[in-house]
């Protein structure tokens, strides 16, 4: 679940080259897109939360089967590829693969099949998973309330705790950016503020899961806030902490950016 590394040059101040979050933003994609693709939440993390979350409670069940089908059909659609008209097509093959011609109509359609899966099947616990995948679809159609409430419940239910962590994080990243979408910078900080504590809760124990991470989006968004020296000890404190985290490299190339002379410093 590694983040953006970025290319930033040695010796440059921080106010040269400044960190992704800090720049004014127009879209959601230009907030957060960087980072939902390695969220936890997707991929096979979720198929392992459906092997494991109370399989046996649904799979003899008279529902199972349509709530499966419907289920799937929604996964489907949610991992579509998006093949626009200047795209090469797929490959061919025995199977017709579900394409959709934008991003959008993939959302729509994908919103739909999870909000049919909850209304038609949700006292199948099999259908509650499709709450990670609405959540983030959500996201990405900047409907931030929607995708926080969303989170939120999940993150109390009695799924695997990988799962119910990733759904935290899920609901910090969607306060981050809908803060980062108000145009008022008062409202901005005052929701910047919110998303930070939030990362924090995420994992405030040291050596606990994703302690990594919860220190690692403190850090950038302390950064973005303004407050750098902050954001460079949250930092540190990932190296020093969990020097062995996969997110080592990200926050040396920050750390680079931020504070070039830091590295030498402390070899002294």
């Amino acid at each position: 679940m590694a983040k953006n590394k970025g290319t930033h040059g040695r010796g440059k101040e921080p106010t040269e080259e400044p960190d992704e979050f800090v720049q004014r933003v127009t879209s959601l994609g230009d907030i957060i897109q960087p980072h939902i693709k390695k969220m936890v939440i997707i991929g096979g993390l979720v198929m392992a939360g459906l092997i494991a979350w109370k399989v046996m409670d649904w799979r003899n069940e008279k529902k199972a089967t349509k709530a499966t089908t419907a289920f799937v059909t929604a996964m489907k659609i949610v991992d579509a590829p998006v093949i626009g008209e200047d795209d090469p097509p797929l490959p061919e093959g025995p199977i017709t693969p579900l394409t959709y011609p934008t991003a959008e109509a993939r959302q729509s359609a994908g919103l739909a099949a999870l909000e049919k899966l909850q209304s038609e099947h949700g006292d199948v616990a099999l259908s509650k998973l499709g709450l990670l995948s609405e959540a983030r679809l959500l996201l990405d159609a900047g409907k931030y309330d929607e995708a926080l409430a969303d989170f939120q419940k999940f993150s109390k239910s009695s799924a695997p705790e990988p799962l119910r962590m990733a759904a935290l994080e899920g609901a910090a990243y969607s306060l981050e950016a809908k803060a980062m979408a108000n145009e008022d910078a008062a409202a901005r900080q005052a929701g910047l503020e919110t998303a930070l504590q939030a990362f924090a809760n995420l994992q405030p124990a040291e050596g606990g899961p994703m302690r990594d991470y919860s220190l690692y989006h403190q850090g950038r968004l302390l950064v973005a806030m303004g407050k750098i020296p902050e954001g460079i000890a949250k930092f540190r404190q990932v190296l020093t902490e969990l020097p062995d985290s996969p997110l080592k490299l990200t926050i040396e190339a920050r750390l680079a950016n931020l504070d070039p002379g830091g590295s030498e410093k402390d070899s002294e």
